[in-house]
């Protein structure tokens, strides 16, 4: 990474700190993200995801790493599938003008049964929440030193 984009991430890492809602370890229980952080040991997998407040710290204090002032919150986010580029593809092989024989009411079936299969499956992914920060270390700011 240049000199310049690790300045860009930084700025733009800056930003989204100070628009972000603050919030303690205690009142946050779930994944959480540290861009430069060790490997997980909770074996959450992705670099810089962690199961919890609690792995990243034992993660840190085994890779012998200061914990960070503070880490973003996650969201799960469960896959889902484009409609149109599935039927697409599943006609491919068939006639042309096969595709107009599926009405948008089927469509919106197979949506609905997709939709519900992804969310029974159980599958998912976690994905960085920059709207909330987990503020590990207390920050002291000039206005609040007064």
């Amino acid at each position: 990474m240049t000199n310049e984009n690790k300045h860009t991430r930084e700025e733009r890492e800056a930003e989204r700190f100070a628009d972000a809602e603050k919030v303690t370890p205690e009142s946050y229980d779930g994944p959480v993200f540290w861009h430069d952080g060790p490997p997980s040991t909770g074996g959450m997998g992705g670099d810089g995801f962690y199961f919890g407040v609690g792995d990243l710290r034992d993660s840190c204090a085994q890779a012998g790493v200061a914990p960070p002032v503070y880490v973003w919150t996650c969201f799960r986010d469960v896959p889902s599938t484009d409609t149109d580029w599935l039927i697409e593809d599943a006609l491919q092989e068939h006639h042309e003008g096969a595709r107009d024989w599926i009405s948008a009411e089927h469509m919106e079936k197979l949506g609905a049964f997709l939709r519900q299969w992804w969310a029974e499956s159980g599958a998912h992914t976690w994905r960085v929440d920059y709207k909330r920060a987990v503020v590990l270390t207390p920050i002291v700011t000039e206005r609040a030193a007064r």
